[in-house]
C-alpha cells in the first residue's frame, strides 16, 4: 500500500479486462487519436477487451499485469510482457517491455511512478536485464516520470505520415538487479 494514497497494487484478474480497456481507450483517445470516432463503436471496445482478456489469461508471474486500485475502484495499470517472442527462454526473458496507463481519475496521484516501480522491481527479480518502452514523443508528462523512476532516453522511431512520433526508452538493471 502506498503511505501517500491508499492504493493497492495486485495482478490482473480476468474481471480486471472491462476496466483496463476502458483506461486504455481513455489514454489512446487523450494523447493519440482524439479525432477517432470508431473507438467510441461498441464492436470495437469489446475487440480491445477481448485482446486485453487474452493479455491477462497469458500473464505469469514474470510477466505480470498489474493494477493499482484506489478505494475499491481500479485507477491505473502496468504490464510487463517479453520483448522478444522466441523459444530460446534466456534471450526472452533478458528483455521486456512495459506500458503504463492511468485512468484520468488517477493522474497527478503518483500512480504512473507506483506502477512503474512496481514494474521494475518485479524486473530485478527475474532475468530480465532490460526495460523498454515507448512513449508519445509529445508526452512531457511521462517522460518525467520515466526519468525519474530510472528510464533512459535510447532515441526517436523514424517519422512517419500515418502514425504519430514515439521515443523509445529503457531501464537496464545490472546483475545484481540494481540499476546499471
Amino acid at each position: 500500500m502506498n503511505s501517500k494514497h491508499n492504493f493497492q497494487i495486485r495482478m490482473a484478474q480476468l474481471t480486471d479486462a472491462y476496466d483496463i480497456s476502458r483506461i486504455w481507450m481513455e489514454g489512446v483517445k487523450d494523447q493519440l487519436l482524439e479525432n477517432e470516432d470508431y473507438l467510441s463503436e461498441p464492436q470495437e471496445f469489446d475487440r480491445i477487451q477481448e485482446h486485453f482478456t487474452n493479455q491477462i489469461r497469458e500473464q505469469t508471474d514474470e510477466f505480470p499485469i498489474w493494477c493499482c486500485i484506489e478505494n475499491g475502484e481500479l485507477i491505473g495499470w502496468s504490464a510487463l510482457r517479453p520483448l522478444l517472442p522466441t523459444p530460446n527462454q534466456q534471450l526472452r526473458n533478458s528483455m521486456a517491455i512495459s506500458s503504463t496507463y492511468v485512468s484520468k481519475k488517477g493522474r497527478g496521484k503518483g500512480v504512473g511512478s507506483y506502477l512503474i516501480k512496481q514494474v521494475v522491481s518485479k524486473a530485478k527479480e527475474s532475468q530480465v536485464k532490460y526495460v523498454i518502452g515507448l512513449q508519445l514523443a509529445s508526452n512531457e508528462g511521462s517522460k518525467k516520470i520515466c526519468q525519474r523512476n530510472g528510464f533512459s532516453f535510447i532515441g526517436t522511431l523514424p517519422e512517419r505520415e500515418d502514425i504519430p512520433v514515439f521515443d523509445v526508452i529503457a531501464h537496464s538493471l545490472s546483475q545484481d538487479g540494481n540499476q546499471a
